[in-house]
């Protein structure tokens, strides 16, 4: 039986790195309940995350969330959250 196929496509993939979170569109964050409320709650076309170490990432509300679904299955990510903030 050949086990080649039975590896997931990410076990190759290297570490993540972590950054922290410190505000976004200018409103610091505190938690990631919070963190999760003000992403879900952008109206704006485009989310600013400020993250530590002088790092910016801007976002077009609207790609994002059109391109979350295959971003988590190329990723191996089994859900945009953990299970504590589904229902946030």
């Amino acid at each position: 039986m050949n086990h080649a196929h039975s590896k997931s496509p990410c076990a190759a993939l290297p570490p993540p790195t972590r950054a922290q979170v410190l505000s976004v569109n200018g409103e610091e964050v505190k938690s990631m309940k919070q963190l999760v409320r003000l992403v879900r709650s952008c109206t704006d076309e485009w989310l600013s995350i400020t993250l530590d170490h002088n790092q910016k990432v801007v976002l077009n509300m609207g790609r994002a969330s059109q391109a979350s679904p295959s971003i988590l299955k190329a990723q191996c990510i089994p859900s945009d959250r953990s299970p504590d903030l589904l229902g946030v």
